[in-house]
């Protein structure tokens, strides 16, 4: 959703209500990220017998990942730099760092079994799912193509998706961080925060009003 009420998103220029509650900024970070992480979360069918993990569970679809996962009853682990471990805990996964012997530290959380696992940047956690014996069809990826794993992305979305995580965002039940926000001039600047790849949260870019 761009930051104006009733305004066009992003995916078919269609046009979507922001709810009371909902501010511009918070808004304009909803349509794609959001979107993705709900697609992503159909494909795996979570409920409360269900443990996720996350691969790159603090970035701009993790945020909602995270907490859809949560509100679906699933138990979260989400994967993440050391330095990142309480912002994924607020968020309510359970952390484990990158590197070396990840599928070992999530056996180290006492997770039992992991029974799906949704990988948000690249392949790593494909790879540490199925060591950990998560079937493929119970795995899901968003930026890569992996054989016998499924795919999703914004444009996947069901129907009511979006409004269903705005109404989410107005009743308190999920929260969107905002990182950083910056007027027009400085989009540069936004853009090379978010490929950093160590912003905690979505970055807003404010747009001037029309005259």
């Amino acid at each position: 959703m761009p930051s104006a009420r009733g305004a066009r998103g992003a995916a078919g220029h269609i046009a979507h209500h922001t709810p009371d509650g909902v501010d511009d900024r918070t808004a304009a970070t909803l349509s794609i990220a959001g979107s993705t992480a709900s697609a992503a979360l159909d494909v795996l069918g979570l409920g409360p017998e269900d443990t996720v993990l996350i691969g790159g569970a603090g970035g701009g679809v993790g945020v909602f990942a995270v907490q859809l996962a949560r509100i679906a009853g699933a138990r979260v682990i989400g994967t993440g730099s050391p330095s990142s471990a309480e912002y994924l805990r607020s968020l309510g996964a359970e952390p484990v760092a990158y590197g070396e012997g990840p599928a070992d530290r999530v056996r180290g959380l006492g997770a039992g079994t992991v029974t799906a696992a949704l990988d948000l940047h690249g392949t790593d956690t494909v790879h540490v799912a199925r060591e950990l014996k998560v079937p493929d069809d119970r795995i899901c990826t968003i930026a890569d193509q992996v054989d016998g794993v499924p795919a999703a992305n914004g444009a996947n979305a069901a129907p009511g998706a979006l409004e269903g995580i705005a109404r989410l965002v107005a009743a308190g039940r999920l929260r969107v961080p905002i990182a950083a926000t910056y007027p027009v001039e400085d989009i540069r600047a936004a853009v090379e925060l978010q490929a950093a790849r160590h912003v905690r949260g979505k970055v807003v870019i404010d747009l001037p009003p029309r005259p």
